[in-house]
This record gives C-alpha cells, sequence and structure tokens, in this order.
C-alpha cells in the first residue's frame, strides 16, 4: 500500500511546525519496514515517550529490521497540538489532517485513546498489531509482535465447558465470540445475563455461534462461580498469559467486551456488547457493517471519515418508509463494490459511502446545524463532513427508491451541486466530538 493511500497528500509536521513531504523522512514506496503509527496527546503520554524513544534509538542501533513512527495527535487546538509533538523525534500528521486521522484510527482498529501503538507492515500496509504499546512494555524482546492466530494460540486448549468433557477450538465451525469481562466487575454482571439471551437466541435461529470467556478475575474461586452463570465455554483460569495474550491482540482495554469472529478468524466487530444491546434478539447477528444505519451518537462516528447518504424523516415510526425508499440503492452499491474490494480483511474501499436514517434527536439536529439544512421532512442530503460539504434532493422531487438511486448516481459520477459548510467550523468540533466519545 502506498503511503499517499496512507497518509493522503498532506505533508507531515518535524516538531509540530516545519512541513515535510512524507518521502523525505520515510523510506520509498516499496521498502521493506514496520511503520508505527503512534497516537499520542498532550498529557499522559510522558512516560510511554520516554519508552518509546528508548526502544526506537536501540532498534535503530541494531539495524536488524527497519522501524519507522508517524505520530498522529488526538488534539485539535493548535497549542495543545504542537505541545503534543514537539518533543517528539518522529514526523506527525498535521493538526488540520482529521479525515485521515479518522480513517487510520478506524482502519487499524486503534480505540481513540492515547497513548497507542499500531505497527504496520510495508509496503504491504498489513496490520500487525494494534496493541504496540503493550506489546513494547511486556514483551520488547519479540518485536515486531506478530500476533499468533487463535488457533496457533488456543491449539491444544482444553477450553473448560458445562459439558462432559472440554472442547478445543480447533472444532468450532461457526461463529466465535470473545467475551472479555470479570466478577468484581458491576457492568460485567448486568451484561453477562443480556449476552446469555441473545446467545439463546441467535443459536434458535440455527446460527452456529459459540462463546469464549476470557476472564479478567483474580481469584480461581471468583472465576469459577462466574463462569457457571455462562452457557459457554471458558479459558483455564490457570492460564493467565493466554488470556493476557488475547486481550492485547484484540486491544481490549475495558470490560466487558465482545469480539465476534467469522468462521475464518476475521472480526466482524469488536462492538459486540454494543450491538447486543442494541438487537437483544439477534435479528442482525453476526453485526457486520450495515446496508443502512440509523443516525446515532454511536453511528455518528462512521460519518466523520466517510461521505454519507442521510433520509431525514419525522419520528421512528417513518422507519419503514425510509428503509424502503434507501435499502434498494445501497443493495445496489454495495453489490457494485465487489468487484473493487480485497478479499483481505486489512483492504478498504477509498470513501466508502455510508446510508443512514436520521430521525428527532440531538445527534440529527447537531448534523443539520452542521450541514445548515433546514428543518423539513423527508429530506435527502449527501454529506461529506471531511471536505465540510452537502448536497440535496432537488426541491419538490418526492423521494422514492427510483429517486434515491438516481441521487446516489448522481453522486457518484459527480454531477451534484454542493453547498460549501466552511463557516461552520464550530459544528464540526461538535461532530468529532461526538464521534470521539462514541469511539471510546
Amino acid at each position: 500500500m502506498a503511503l499517499k493511500r496512507l497518509f493522503g497528500t498532506a505533508e507531515l509536521l518535524l516538531g509540530g511546525e516545519k512541513s515535510v513531504p512524507a518521502g523525505d523522512v520515510l523510506p520509498p514506496e516499496a521498502a521493506e519496514f514496520v511503520l508505527g503509527v503512534y497516537v499520542v496527546c498532550a498529557q499522559q503520554c510522558e512516560d510511554f515517550n520516554l519508552a518509546l524513544k528508548e526502544f526506537f534509538a536501540a532498534r535503530k542501533e541494531e539495524k536488524s529490521s527497519r522501524f519507522e513512527v508517524v505520530v498522529l495527535s488526538l488534539e485539535e487546538d493548535e497549542q495543545p497540538f504542537v505541545d503534543s509533538v514537539r518533543d517528539l523525534p518522529w514526523p506527525a500528521l498535521p493538526r488540520t489532517a482529521s479525515h485521515n486521522k479518522m480513517r487510520l484510527l478506524r482502519r487499524f482498529r486503534i480505540k481513540g485513546t492515547a497513548p497507542a501503538l499500531a505497527l504496520l507492515e510495508m509496503p504491504s500496509g498489513r496490520l500487525i498489531t494494534s496493541a504496540g504499546r503493550d506489546r513494547l512494555l511486556q514483551q520488547p524482546e519479540n518485536f515486531p509482535w506478530q500476533s499468533r492466530s487463535l488457533k496457533e494460540a488456543l491449539k491444544d486448549v482444553e477450553l473448560s465447558s458445562g459439558e462432559d468433557k472440554p472442547r478445543r477450538y480447533q472444532d468450532l465451525k461457526g461463529y466465535k465470540g470473545l467475551y472479555f469481562s470479570a466478577n468484581w466487575c458491576p457492568p460485567c454482571k448486568a451484561f453477562t445475563p443480556q449476552l446469555v439471551e441473545t446467545y439463546h437466541k441467535v443459536r434458535e435461529k440455527g446460527h452456529q455461534f459459540d462463546v469464549i470467556f476470557v476472564s479478567s478475575d483474580r481469584s480461581d474461586s471468583s472465576f469459577e462461580l462466574y463462569k457457571c452463570s455462562m452457557p459457554w465455554m471458558a479459558v483455564p483460569f490457570e492460564l493467565s498469559d493466554l488470556r493476557k495474550e488475547l486481550a492485547s491482540t484484540f486491544d481490549v482495554h475495558g470490560i466487558p467486551s465482545l469480539v465476534v469472529l467469522d468462521p475464518d478468524d476475521r472480526v466482524v466487530t469488536d462492538e459486540g456488547r454494543q450491538e447486543v444491546c442494541d438487537d437483544p434478539l439477534g435479528k442482525d447477528f453476526p453485526w457486520p457493517d450495515r446496508r443502512i444505519y440509523t443516525l446515532t451518537e454511536r453511528t455518528l462516528v462512521r460519518m466523520h471519515d466517510r461521505p454519507a447518504v442521510i433520509f431525514f424523516v419525522e419520528s421512528e415510526e417513518e422507519l419503514p418508509f425510509a428503509e424502503s425508499a434507501l435499502l434498494p440503492a445501497a443493495q445496489k452499491y454495495w453489490h457494485s463494490l465487489r468487484g473493487n474490494k480485497s478479499d483481505s480483511p486489512d483492504e478498504e474501499v477509498e470513501n466508502e459511502l455510508q446510508f443512514f436514517i436520521g430521525c428527532d434527536s440531538d445527534t440529527t439536529d447537531t448534523v443539520r446545524e452542521f450541514a445548515g439544512l433546514e428543518d423539513w421532512v423527508p429530506l435527502l442530503v449527501v454529506l461529506e463532513v471531511f471536505n465540510q460539504r452537502a448536497a440535496t434532493l432537488s426541491e419538490g422531487l418526492e423521494v422514492t427508491a427510483d429517486s434515491t438511486a438516481h441521487f446516489v448516481s448522481q453522486y457518484l459520477s459527480g454531477e451534484l451541486q454542493w453547498t460549501e459548510l466552511t463557516s461552520q467550523q464550530d459544528n464540526l468540533l461538535v461532530i468529532e466530538q461526538s464521534a470521539e466519545g462514541a469511539s471510546k
């Protein structure tokens, strides 16, 4: 993958001030090296800054494999941004490159917290690990910390269950859920019964779905007591290193957390907890990226760095009508991507179009205010937050499946008339803050 695809056309900054082309501070496009994407903020990063500097210097002295770092600061205001990158010896993405930053955070499953470190294999851009911070602090000698596959990590591990004999991971054929939880955690104990109910609903529908409990309990007795409330398997408590490895592999820093994997062990979603809460009957299992999203504070984060077609309606009672108008165009668009999208889970479609329905809510009001839209409904809009521009379906046209499909085709062919939103900077910050909050 080209550096341009990773970082866009923006030049990088040295010391938070001097602009330099990426090609001047990073190896050539075809070179093989490990690239660290280091996420920082102005506070609480000092200790890891020092650890990473020392590690980086040691790698340079060894010269056994090339290691480069690019800094991604979460700070939005000028002075905090400069404070966060000024004393670091690596180039940084500019403060204004918010589109590129959000795309990298999403693409490489980097949580919107700092400090964080993701490692990429160049020139392919393949993600090695998004848990580089933990790996550097816990296993610095094993750089670049290639994660073992689950089949390798769990090979020959006897997963305890309520059945007569333990089960093995390699014998599981369908979807898997890794459930990170603990008996001492009140939110976990509140969520576990919900997950149990959804688990049974999903299996009743005929889905192959197995859950594996990965405990953060502090004693064997607590683990055993908690495990009794679950109808699924568990990683044995005595395998503490394995439990830590699994949490690190999937960048789990908070519990409860549910990571859903497909039959080939690819991550379907690492937001399984929220999916269960939103869909307790498991209607949308295994909860892949949806064709249409309801506009909420949580889904707003998806709009930050990708274009969005939004159908604004008056209330949730109009959701069936809105879905009937949007779904044919959304399905046609997604079918058209099949020939363009790589089978690799690390690949993505640039500027992937998203489809939303906006009902009456505070989040909908935020988006309307940002885009300078009137309050009338129904209203069909395409919005590019990262380019600060919007276009609406021509006034007087009824929103139907046909008019929506034509509107989307006009967007894809570049025929729409845009309204620039450069005067909406204050509202843009509201959307960015909402997006960051939803990602935590």
